[in-house]
């Protein structure tokens, strides 16, 4: 039996906690050109409900890194467990993905057991880079390695380039350096060889992964030429590829779905809004994904519900 309706992936929460702190880093000059929507979970129901979602997995979406430590360790104890209310309010209609207060190596894998041990969510949700560094970078290999023990579920959502260039456009950077930015955090995973290290780890890579189904041939070039060290450990990129999730938030249009598919595999794609962050194009999303005339039956089934019911068990039952 699966649950009615669609099952999103990529659904986002605001805490009060992370309204306050995001609001005072722009105010001193953060860069992401991010405007915080409003939001609240009588509204997040009345969306779900008009667009046939039956089931969200809630996560901040935002680092809770704001340049102070203490801060940052401190926020996501209060967003994860805000997370933990709102599913156990509704727990028919709601998961969870924790977040983690990286850099913060040791408070991390201590919050990695509390969001499991005490709160009960459903994964993990790491941003692309922490402070400049990327995922795959060895500070974190300790964090990797508490995720790979536990094979749990982790969600990579984009965060704002650490790259001054980046913006000198005026753009913000959800326009053109997310996709760029979770493009780095799958090649660094890739060729650092995290992803080899973490076989158990479930990955969720946000907006069809970035770039990565647009320049996928590319990354075959770079492998025959076999010039990045430690090939004999990894599978190859086109092979990793198919081992990782991608999300259609942002990417449910038919092209990309296409080129998605051949990269990663129909299997291997699962729904997503960006409520509330993509405003109407949520909707847009949810609609386009039920539509008879725009996936075939098999497709709809798969990145609907299917997929996400065999990366989250759980939503099975």
């Amino acid at each position: 039996m699966r649950r009615e309706g669609l099952i999103d992936l990529h659904h986002h929460v605001i805490p009060p906690a992370l309204a306050e702190a995001h609001g005072s880093w722009a105010a001193s000059g953060g860069v992401s050109g991010m405007q915080m929507p409003s939001w609240n979970r009588a509204e997040m129901l009345s969306f779900m409900d008009a667009n046939t979602i039956g089931f969200a997995v809630a996560s901040t979406g935002l680092s809770v890194h704001f340049g102070d430590d203490s801060d940052a360790y401190l926020l996501a104890r209060r967003c994860n467990d805000f997370i933990a209310e709102l599913v156990r309010e509704r727990p028919d209609r709601f998961g969870g993905f924790g977040v983690l207060p990286l850099p913060l190596v040791r408070e991390s894998i201590e919050e990695i057991d509390r969001v499991f041990d005490d709160l009960g969510l459903d994964g993990i949700m790491l941003s692309t880079n922490y402070v400049g560094s990327y995922l795959g970078d060895p500070v974190f290999d300790a964090v990797f390695e508490a995720l790979e023990r536990r094979a749990t579920v982790v969600f990579v959502h984009p965060s704002e380039s650490p790259d001054a260039a980046a913006h000198s456009l005026g753009l913000p950077d959800f326009v053109i350096d997310y996709v760029a930015d979770t493009t780095r955090a799958i090649a660094r995973l890739h060729y650092s060889n995290t992803f080899a290290r973490t076989p158990s780890v479930r990955y969720v890579f946000s907006h069809a992964g970035g770039t990565i189904p647009f320049i996928a041939q590319r990354f075959d070039l770079l492998d025959s030429l076999n010039i990045v060290h430690g090939a004999e450990l990894r599978r190859t990129a086109r092979e990793q590829f198919r081992r990782l999730f991608f999300d259609t938030a942002l990417a449910y249009q038919q092209p990309v779905i296409r080129l998605a598919t051949e990269v990663v595999g129909l299997s291997q794609l699962v729904f997503g809004s960006d409520r509330p962050y993509a405003a109407g194009f949520s909707a847009e999303a949810a609609q386009a994904i039920q539509s008879d005339a725009y996936l075939s039956d098999q497709a709809r089934a798969a990145i609907g519900w299917g997929n996400a019911q065999m990366l989250l068990p759980r939503l099975a039952d």
